[in-house]
C-alpha cells in the first residue's frame, strides 16, 4: 500500500456523553518533491524543492519549499514573489498567499485583475484567476471578484455561500463554486446553476469556458459537457483522489498515481501524461492549441491533526493543517469497513491554520468517529 493511502496509523479516542470521537493523527513524515514533470515545457536545473504546481498562460509555475516561485517557458522568468505558503494562477496572471493572510500577485494586470484586489483584503483563503479576472473566497465562505466582467463572472449568484473552493475556466468564462455541504454552483457565460443533481462533491475543476468536472466522495467524477469526440470522459474514472483542469482538457488522478486525461489534445501530450505514476499534485492550462500540463511526484505534504473538546457542552473538533489548503472532514458510525466512512464537510483551512467544527450530540447514543484528508 503507497504511504499516501495510509489514513489511519495512529489513532486516540475521546470520550464524550452519547458519542465517541475518534481523531485520525496521520504520522506520515513530509518530503520534499522528488520530481517535477511537465508536458509541454522543459522543467528547470535545480528545481528540486517545489511544494506546490501551477500554470500560467503559456508558462510553468513552482513554488518553492522557501517560500519563492520558479516560472519558466514562453520567455518567463521567476517574479520577484516571496514569503508565500500556498498560489493560484490561471490564464493571465497568479496570487500567492503569505502566512498573515495576505495576497501578493504577478503577471499581467490587464483590466484590473491584479490590482483591483480590495486594498484591505486579509481574509481570503482561497482564489481562482481566470482571463484577467480574479475571484476571492472570504474565510466566511462568501466569494467576491474583481478585473473583467465581460461573461458576468463578478455577478456572484444569490444563492452562492458557505464556499470552499472555486475555480475559473481558462478563458474567464466560467466559474464552479464547492460549497463546505458538498454542493456546487456554476455561473458566467450566461449560465447561473445550482447543479441540483451533484451532492457529496470534495473538488471542482474547468477548463475552456464551458468544460467543467466534479470529484465526489466516493471517487467518481462528474463531467460536462459529455458529448463526442472530445469532451466524453474516460470509462476508467474511479477511485480519484482530484481533479484538475485547463486549456481545453480534464485531469484525473486516480489513487494508485496514475493519470487519465480527456478534452482536446492540444499539444498536452495526453500519452505521456497517462503513462505517469506516483503522481501525488497536477495543474493544466495552457489554451488556443497550445495546452500544458505539470505534475509532482512522489511528494507528501505533512497530514492533518484532529483534537476534540467540549464547548459549552458540545463536542469541538479542532482540525490542524497546511494554511489556504483545503481538507476533507469525513465521519463514521461503524469502523468494521472503509465503505463505512462518508462526507461530512469541506474545509479550507484559513491563515491561523486551523479550523473548528461544532459537532451536535449523538441523538441515539452511537459512536461517531472523524478523520480529516488533505486533497491533493
Amino acid at each position: 500500500m503507497k504511504k499516501r493511502s495510509r489514513c489511519l496509523n495512529r489513532l486516540s479516542s475521546i470520550w464524550f456523553t452519547l458519542m465517541v470521537v475518534l481523531v485520525c493523527v496521520l504520522s506520515l513524515t513530509p518530503v520534499h518533491a522528488s520530481q517535477v514533470v511537465a508536458t509541454g515545457g522543459n522543467i528547470p536545473p535545480g528545481l528540486t524543492n517545489a511544494v506546490a504546481i501551477g500554470v500560467l498562460g503559456y508558462s510553468l509555475v513552482a513554488l518553492r519549499a522557501d517560500g519563492t516561485v520558479a516560472e519558466w517557458g514562453n520567455g518567463e522568468s521567476d517574479p520577484s514573489v516571496s514569503n508565500l505558503v500556498a498560489m493560484a494562477t490561471g490564464w493571465s496572471h497568479g496570487f500567492g498567499f503569505r502566512p498573515d493572510g495576505t495576497l501578493i500577485g504577478w503577471g499581467d494586470d490587464y483590466a484590473g485583475g491584479i490590482s483591483g484586489k480590495p486594498a484591505n483584503l486579509t481574509n481570503a483563503v482561497a482564489v481562482a484567476v481566470g482571463s484577467f479576472n480574479t475571484l476571492a473566497v472570504l474565510a466566511d465562505g462568501k466569494v467576491i471578484g474583481w478585473g473583467d466582467d465581460s461573461a458576468g463572472l463578478l455577478d456572484i449568484p444569490e444563492g452562492v455561500s458557505n464556499v470552499a473552493a472555486i475555480t475559473i475556466g481558462t478563458f474567464g468564462g466560467n466559474a464552479l463554486a464547492l460549497c463546505a455541504d458538498g454542493a456546487v454552483w456554476e455561473w458566467g457565460s450566461g449560465i447561473t446553476n445550482s447543479h441540483p443533481e451533484i451532492s457529496n462533491a470534495v473538488a471542482v475543476a474547468s477548463a475552456g469556458i464551458y468544460r467543467g468536472a466534479v470529484l465526489h466522495f466516493d471517487g467518481t467524477v462528474t463531467a460536462w459537457p459529455n458529448n463526442p469526440p472530445d469532451d466524453v470522459p474516460p470509462d476508467n474514472l474511479t477511485n480519484i483522489i482530484a481533479v484538475a483542469g485547463g486549456g481545453d482538457h480534464l485531469l484525473a488522478l486516480h489513487n494508485d498515481g496514475t493519470v487519465s486525461a480527456w478534452g482536446c489534445d492540444c499539444g498536452s501530450d495526453f500519452q505521456s501524461a497517462t503513462n505517469l505514476s506516483d503522481v501525488a499534485a497536477m495543474a493544466a492550462g495552457g489554451g488556443d492549441g497550445q495546452d500544458l500540463n505539470i505534475f509532482l511526484l512522489d511528494y507528501t505534504n505533512p497530514p492533518p491533526v484532529l483534537t476534540a473538546a467540549m464547548s459549552n457542552g458540545l463536542p469541538r473538533l479542532r482540525i490542524t493543517g497546511l494554511q489556504f489548503h483545503h481538507y476533507v472532514l469525513q465521519e463514521s458510525a461503524d469502523l468494521s469497513s472503509l465503505a463505512n466512512w462518508t462526507f461530512k464537510q469541506n474545509i479550507v483551512l484559513p491563515a491561523s491554520a486551523e479550523f473548528v467544527v461544532d459537532l451536535n450530540p449523538a441523538a441515539d447514543g452511537t459512536a461517531r468517529f472523524y478523520r480529516a484528508r488533505l486533497m491533493p
